[in-house]
């Protein structure tokens, strides 16, 4: 019996030797994690901008909000792969009808640690405007020798816009104002900095609001992107941005039974009192539903990206269902590739 045992494990070994060589030659998935420094496709992180920063910067503008991928790269001192996050704002030639743009800060608005450690932090400002008012502000975090943001828990904030309190959250909300600032304190040293931001109105708000607006944002691959306006004339207008059919304005009707039955379902899941995003922690730059609702003249934006309750699942699928009967939000017949994705045939990202 000890002699059979023996010969099974010393065949199982054998067969495991056998699989991990031949998974090491092919590059099966197995090794997929073991990334290897001398993959060329690859480029090295101080060129991400340069093969990326153009279209980033076309997301930004087209969806006017800020993009934060995490790009795989190679460091060109250690020769290691790692992934080198990127944050692109919306800048002068976008459309959208809010903006932030960041102040310099005074030296002496700045605690600065004497010495430069693992520990010293920089700040970002995540901006996306609000389709019914103002702007929300989210702030990013990240240590200087760290490539991902930090946790949002790792810091304390405090907001203030126009020099009113905003909370302690790491974000504000749809706000409306002349000036932004956020003061992170790092929980574990306490060391603080502070970063203010200018608000602009770059439009003449328009006058019609809509009853509804239903929007995906992008992601670094082909993640579908567009927005659906819903009109209380039953009009329903449609902006189809990249990887969806079709692209470009579109203009349609539904009849009103149609919308009473989304705003039937908004009611009955108590949409007004919903959270103002799933979750409310920091989930760099993923792909997000984004659903605006007047009810009874009450307003409410909220942004799905993950663990959102059931009912908001189910209205987005009334929503989603809408669309596709006017024949829009149709998946292309092939992906639509962009340098975006994958201008030297190999090189990756995390997020969007």
């Amino acid at each position: 019996m000890k002699k059979f045992s023996f010969s099974i494990l010393a065949t199982l070994a054998f067969l495991f030797f056998a699989t991990t060589l031949m998974a090491q030659k092919t590059g099966a998935p197995g090794n997929v994690a073991e990334k290897k420094s001398s993959d060329t496709k690859l480029p090295y992180c101080d060129q991400v901008m340069g093969n990326y920063g153009a279209d980033l910067q076309k997301r930004a503008n087209l969806e006017c909000r800020t993009v934060y991928p995490c790009i795989d790269c190679i460091d060109r001192a250690s020769s290691k792969v790692t992934c080198n996050q990127v944050v692109v704002q919306p800048d002068k030639n976008a459309t959208c009808a809010v903006k932030a743009t960041v102040v310099a800060q005074p030296a002496s608005l700045q605690s600065k640690p004497p010495v430069l450690d693992q520990n010293d932090f920089a700040l970002n400002i995540i901006q996306t405007p609000c389709y019914f008012a103002g702007i929300t502000l989210k702030v990013m975090a990240n240590r200087m020798n760290a490539t991902m943001a930090d946790a949002p828990g790792a810091y304390q904030y405090a907001w203030t816009v126009d020099d009113v309190a905003m909370g302690s959250a790491n974000y504000i909300y749809c706000v409306s104002g002349k000036t932004a600032t956020v003061k992170a304190t790092q929980v574990a040293t306490g060391r603080t900095k502070t970063l203010t931001v200018s608000i602009s109105n770059n439009q003449v708000p328009n006058t019609i609001k809509p009853l509804a607006v239903y929007q995906k944002t992008s992601c670094f691959g082909s993640c579908p992107s567009y927005s659906v306006e819903f009109y209380n004339d039953g009009s329903v207008n449609w902006n189809g941005r990249e990887n969806v059919l079709p692209l470009g304005q579109k203009r349609s009707k539904i009849s009103p039974e149609a919308y009473e039955k989304l705003e039937a379902k908004a009611r009955a899941i108590n949409f007004l009192n919903l959270k103002d995003a799933y979750p409310e922690a920091q989930i760099p730059d993923a792909s997000a539903t984004i659903l605006y609702m007047n009810i009874d003249g009450r307003e409410k934006e909220v942004t799905d990206i993950v663990d959102a309750p059931k009912g908001l699942n189910e209205l987005e699928k009334m929503f989603d269902e809408t669309i596709q009967k006017l024949g829009w939000a149709k998946k292309p017949p092939t992906p639509m590739k962009k340098k975006l994705e994958d201008p030297k045939k190999g090189n990756k990202a995390s997020g969007n």
